[in-house]
C-alpha cells in the first residue's frame, strides 16, 4: 500500500480549499485499494475560520493554524522535528496551492510511476480561465544571463511593466497555441509551482530542505536540487489537474511587492546554484 502525504497551503481562500479537498477525497476514494492519502492543511489566513476536516471519508485530514511564512516556508515549518518522518516515509510527497482540482485518477496515475530516477512528477495543469497549459514550466535550465536579465526587470518596476505588456503576453499566446498536449512523457527542467509532486527518492535525499524566500522562485529551487542529486523531472500529461482560479492567494499583492519577492528569489538562486 503506497503512502501519499499532501501539504496544502491556504491563505484566505476557504472556498478554494473546500473544493480542493473534495477533489482530493474523491480521487482517494478511487485509489483506496492501492494507496493511503494523508493531508495536512496549513492555514496561513490572516483571519482564521472554523474548518472541519472530519467530513472527508477517504483521507486522513488534519488542520494546522499557521503563521504566514510564505508558501514553501509554511511547509518547512509544518515538517519541523518529528514530522519529517512522515515525509520520509511517504512514497509521494506533495506541496500544493488550494486553487486546484485534481482528477479522479490522479493518485492511480501517480502510483503507476515506476522510474526510480524520477524525483519530481510534473502533471498536466490546465488553467481554464486563462485557456493555457501551465506545465511544463521550463524545458531547459535557465542560463545565468537570463536570470540576471529577470533580476534586472524585477529591480526596475517600469521595465517589468513593459515586459508584462509585451513579451509575457506573447508567452501566454504561445502557451494557448501549444494547448494540444503531447501524449508522451517528457523530461523537463522544471514544473509549475502550483503543485509539487515529489517521489521518496527525492525527499529522502533533501529532507529537511530550506528555501528562505517568502514567495516565488520555488520551481527553480527544486529544479536545481533535482539536478544536483542526479534525478529527473518528468512531465506526465496523463496526470490531469485543473487550475481553477490562478493566484487566488496572491492576487491582492501589488506588483512592487511581487517584484521584491521575485528579485530576492532570483538572487538566492544565483548565489547558491550558479
Amino acid at each position: 500500500m503506497k503512502k501519499i502525504l499532501i501539504i496544502c497551503v491556504n491563505y484566505n481562500s476557504y472556498e478554494a480549499l473546500k473544493n480542493f479537498l473534495e477533489s482530493v477525497n474523491h480521487a482517494a476514494s478511487k485509489a483506496r485499494s492501492i494507496c493511503k492519502v494523508k493531508v495536512w492543511v496549513a492555514d496561513n489566513s490572516s483571519t482564521k475560520q472554523l474548518f472541519s476536516t472530519n467530513i472527508y471519508a477517504y483521507i486522513d485530514c488534519t488542520y494546522y493554524a499557521c503563521e504566514n511564512d510564505g508558501y514553501i516556508g509554511t511547509a518547512e515549518k509544518l515538517l519541523e522535528n518529528d514530522n519529517w518522518r512522515s515525509a520520509n516515509e511517504a512514497d509521494y510527497f506533495i506541496i500544493s496551492n488550494v486553487d486546484l482540482s485534481i482528477s479522479e485518477d490522479t493518485f492511480i496515475q501517480i502510483c503507476d510511476v515506476k522510474d526510480q530516477k524520477v524525483g519530481w512528477i510534473a502533471p498536466r495543469i490546465y488553467s481554464k480561465c486563462r485557456n493555457t497549459e501551465e506545465n511544463p514550466q521550463a524545458l531547459n535550465r535557465y542560463s545565468k544571463t537570463k536570470l540576471n536579465f529577470l533580476l534586472l526587470l524585477y529591480e526596475h518596476p517600469i521595465l517589468y511593466k513593459l515586459y508584462i505588456k509585451t513579451v509575457h503576453i506573447l508567452v501566454l499566446a504561445q502557451r494557448r497555441h501549444n494547448s494540444s498536449i503531447q501524449i508522451q512523457n517528457k523530461e523537463v527542467y522544471a514544473g509549475s509551482g502550483a503543485i509539487f509532486i515529489f517521489t521518496n527518492q527525492f525527499i529522502s535525499k533533501i529532507a529537511p530542505f530550506h528555501f528562505p524566500c517568502f514567495l516565488y522562485g520555488e520551481e527553480l529551487f527544486f529544479a536545481e536540487l533535482i539536478r544536483r542529486n542526479g534525478l529527473k523531472t518528468i512531465f506526465y500529461p496523463n496526470i490531469y489537474i485543473e487550475n481553477k482560479t490562478p493566484n487566488v492567494s496572491t492576487k491582492e499583492l501589488n506588483y512592487k511587492t511581487k517584484n521584491l519577492y521575485c528579485a530576492n528569489a532570483i538572487r538566492f538562486i544565483l548565489a547558491n546554484f550558479y
